[in-house]
C-alpha cells in the first residue's frame, strides 16, 4: 500500500514545476498545450476553435512541449504518469492565467476575441445556465 500523502505532494511539487515552465509560453500556446495534453482536448476541436489546421496544431503543440522539456527540473518528472485530476487542472487554469480561453460554467475551451468585451461562457446554453443558477440562489457547477 502507497502512501498517499507523500503521493499527492510528489503531485503538488511536480505541477509546480510544470506550472513554472508553462509560463515561458505565450499565452495562446499555453492555452493549446494544455488543452490537448491536459484536458485531452479532441484535435478536432483544437483545429475548429483555434481556426488553424491540423499540422499547426500539431506544430504549437510540440513546440510547446520542446519548451517544457528543456525547462529546469521536468528531467526529474519523468517517472510522474498523471498529476491530478480535472479539478487539479482547472485549478491550474487560474495559476496560469488561461481563464478568458476556457468557460466559466463548463469548462470547454473557447478562445477569446481579439477585440470587445471577453466572454466567460462558452455558448449561450451555459451562459442561461449559469444566470438561471445565479438567479435561484443556486450554486453552479464550478469548473475552476
Amino acid at each position: 500500500m502507497r502512501d498517499e500523502t507523500s503521493h499527492d505532494a510528489i503531485k503538488r511539487v511536480a505541477a509546480e514545476i510544470l506550472i513554472s515552465a508553462m509560463e515561458r509560453l505565450e499565452i495562446s500556446q499555453r492555452a493549446i498545450v494544455f488543452a490537448a495534453v491536459a484536458l485531452e482536448t479532441p484535435m478536432s476541436a483544437l483545429t475548429r476553435q483555434f481556426k488553424m489546421t491540423e499540422d499547426q496544431v500539431r506544430e504549437e503543440i510540440e513546440e510547446g512541449l520542446q519548451v517544457l522539456r528543456t525547462a529546469e527540473g521536468v528531467e526529474d518528472l519523468a517517472g510522474i504518469r498523471r498529476l491530478g485530476d480535472l479539478i487539479n487542472f482547472f485549478d491550474h487554469i487560474h495559476r496560469l492565467n488561461l481563464e478568458r480561453w476556457f468557460c466559466h460554467r463548463c469548462g470547454n475551451l473557447q478562445v477569446p476575441k481579439p477585440t470587445g468585451r471577453p466572454r466567460i461562457t462558452c455558448s449561450n446554453e451555459c451562459r442561461y445556465r449559469m444566470n438561471r443558477d445565479r438567479r435561484l440562489g443556486e450554486t453552479p457547477p464550478e469548473p475552476f
